[in-house]
C-alpha cells in the first residue's frame, strides 16, 4: 500500500540502559556520546520505525563493549562482538594484524618478508596491588611460509596506557611451532600498585614463519598474597572399583608471596564443585589429612582443596580421577580388507 514517505520517523534506543537516543526523528544517522562504565558492558542499539498511529518492532544493531574488565575473565571468542573491547597495533606497518578468525579464535597470518610487529591489546583490567593473578592463554602455531620451519614467537606485556609502550615483560620471547599443537602458557602477577593495566600479546615472529591462532584468554580473579599457596592434594580411588576414594592432602606452609605461615584457617574440599569436608580444628601447616570420601558414583570425578587463613582464600589444588568399575577403551587401528577369492 501507500504511505506518505515524509511522516516517516525513527526512534533509537541505548541498551542496556534503555535511553532514547532520539525519538522520531527523520534523519537516517545519529551519534551517541557513549557512556565509560567501571565494568565491561555490552552496548547495542534499537532502532524502530514510526508512522502515524503504528510502531514498527525495533531491530537491534550489533554490541560494542565498554568499560574495563575486573577479573575474573574468560574469553573463547564465541562471542563475536567481544573483539570490539579489544585494539590493535600494526608494528611492521604490513596492513595485516591480528583480527579475529572463522573458528572463535583471534589470529594473526605471517609475512614473508617482514618480522611480525603485531599487538593484541586486552580490554583494561582493574587490578589490585598485594593481590596475585594468573594470566592464561592457549595459543597454535597455524603452518609455515617457508622450508625453514623456524617456530613463531609472541611476547606477553604489559603497559598502563592502551597505546604503549608495553615496557612490562609477563613472558619473553616465548617460541611456539607447529608440533605442539595448541599449548596453554600461565603466569602468575602481582600488579605493583593498584590501577588499570592493558596486557598486550606481542607477535613478534621472524620473517618467513607462519600465523598464530589464540584459542582462550583466561584472567583469574585476584589473590591475595598473603593467603596460603595451594595444598597437595592427591585422591586414589578404591583399588576394587568400589565407590570411594581416598584423598590426602597436605597442608601448606607458605604464603602466595613465598612467605613462611604460622597458621593456616580452614581448608576446603569439594567434589565437583560441592563441599564434601571443611577441616578447620587443630590445624598446622603441613600437616597431613586424610579423607574417605563413600558417597561418590560411577565416572570421572574432580576434587579441589583451598586453604585459607586471615589473608584470605589461596590458590587451589585441583586432580580428577576415574571411580568405580574401569571401562574398555575404545579400539584403535580397525582395518576392513577385502577376503582374497581363489579359484577352483
Amino acid at each position: 500500500g501507500y504511505i506518505d514517505k515524509s511522516k516517516v520517523s525513527y526512534t533509537v534506543t541505548r541498551h542496556p540502559d534503555m535511553k532514547v537516543i532520539v525519538e522520531e526523528t527523520t534523519q537516517t544517522s545519529v551519534c551517541d556520546e557513549m557512556p565509560s562504565p567501571e565494568s565491561l558492558t555490552p552496548f547495542s542499539y534499537a532502532v524502530s520505525v514510526n508512522y502515524p498511529g503504528y510502531t514498527s518492532v525495533p531491530v537491534v544493531s550489533n554490541r560494542i563493549y565498554r568499560g574495563n574488565v575486573i577479573p575474573p575473565f574468560i574469553d573463547d571468542f564465541s562471542d563475536p562482538d567481544m573483539f570490539t573491547a579489544y585494539s590493535v597495533i600494526d608494528g611492521n606497518g604490513d596492513r595485516a594484524t591480528w583480527l579475529r578468525g572463522f573458528n572463535n579464535n583471534l589470529q594473526i597470518y605471517g609475512n614473508p618478508k617482514r618480522s611480525l610487529d603485531d599487538w593484541l591489546i586486552l580490554p583494561g583490567m582493574n587490578l589490585a596491588a598485594g593481590q596475585t593473578y594468573t594470566l592464561t592463554f592457549s595459543l597454535k602455531s597455524d603452518y609455515t611460509l617457508d622450508a625453514s620451519g623456524d617456530p613463531n614467537c609472541f611476547e606477553l606485556c604489559y603497559s598502563t596506557d592502551p597505546t604503549g609502550p608495553f615496557s612490562g615483560l609477563l613472558l619473553k620471547n616465548t617460541r611456539i611451532s607447529i608440533a605442539d599443537g595448541v599449548k596453554t602458557y600461565s603466569v602468575a602477577w602481582e600488579p605493583a600498585s593498584t590501577g588499570t593495566y592493558y596486557v598486550a600479546l606481542h607477535a613478534c615472529s621472524p620473517a618467513g614463519t607462519g600465523g598464530m591462532t589464540v584459542r582462550l584468554i583466561d584472567i583469574s580473579e585476584g589473590l591475595n598474597i598473603a593467603a596460603p599457596q595451594a595444598p597437595q592434594l592427591s585422591a586414589v580411588p578404591d583399588p576394587d572399583c568400589a565407590l570411594s576414594t581416598e584423598i590426602t592432602i597436605t597442608v601448606p606452609d607458605k604464603s602466595m608471596n613465598g612467605e613462611t605461615l604460622t597458621s593456616v584457617r580452614e581448608i576446603i574440599l569439594s567434589r565437583d564443585g560441592e563441599t564434601i569436608r571443611r577441616f578447620d580444628t587443630d590445624l598446622n601447616p603441613g600437616d597431613v589429612l586424610t579423607f574417605t570420601d563413600v558417597t561418590v558414583s560411577d565416572g570421572n570425578h574432580t576434587y579441589t582443596a583451598v586453604a585459607s587463613n586471615e589473608g584470605g582464600s589461596g590458590k587451589a589444588a585441583v586432580t580428577t580421577v576415574y571411580v568405580g568399575v574401569a571401562l574398555p577403551c575404545a579400539p584403535e587401528n580397525v582395518v576392513l580388507k577385502k577376503p582374497t577369492i581363489s579359484a577352483r
